[in-house]
Parts: C-alpha cells; sequence; structure tokens
C-alpha cells in the first residue's frame, strides 16, 4: 500500500480510504497475500483514470453552495482573486475605491 501511495503521489491513508470507501462509486482493488494487502499497479492505474475523468463535483453543501456563488459571480462579470479576497494588497492601485 505505502508504494501505491508514492506512485499516486498521495498519503497512504488516502490510498486505504479509497480501498475501504472509494471515490465517486468505485473502490481501489486489491489482493491480501500473507496477511498483507497489495495495490497491483494496472488496478492503481485504472483507478486514477477512471477517478480523473472530468472536474469534480462538489461533495459537502457548503462546497456546493460555494460552487453556486463562483457560478453567479462568473456571470455578472465579477472577478475575485480568493487568494486576497479578505485582505486585498494595499499597494495594488486596482483595489482602490477613489
Amino acid at each position: 500500500m505505502s508504494h501505491a501511495a508514492r506512485l499516486a503521489k498521495v498519503h497512504v491513508a488516502t490510498i486505504w480510504r479509497w480501498y475501504l470507501h472509494g471515490v465517486r462509486g468505485r473502490k481501489l482493488p486489491t489482493r491480501l497475500v500473507g496477511g498483507r494487502r497489495y495495490v497491483f499497479s494496472a488496478d492503481l492505474d485504472a483507478f486514477l483514470e477512471a477517478n480523473d475523468s472530468g472536474p469534480r463535483a462538489p461533495e459537502t453543501n457548503a462546497d456546493r453552495r460555494a460552487d453556486d456563488a463562483g457560478k453567479l459571480l462568473d456571470a455578472q462579470g465579477v472577478t475575485v482573486n480568493p487568494r486576497n479576497a479578505r485582505h486585498p494588497d494595499p499597494n495594488d492601485s486596482s483595489n482602490s475605491t477613489n
């Protein structure tokens, strides 16, 4: 499992979560051999490819609300830089209210 985590560039706990709970209704296949659990690289590749097909849908109510708000702002032509939305750069002249 730790080798699979290195290949996928995720934490080993993520591999276990994919195996136990899955993502988007699909679980990561594993094999139990001699009391140890293994992930075949072909299974890992197929799992990653299947779960990397397109944008992710929001998973929580807060994510859905944020996604809806972003779409509404985009539709109205409002752009927000999330990095400085709460604390605008005082040296940036485009942030002035003069």
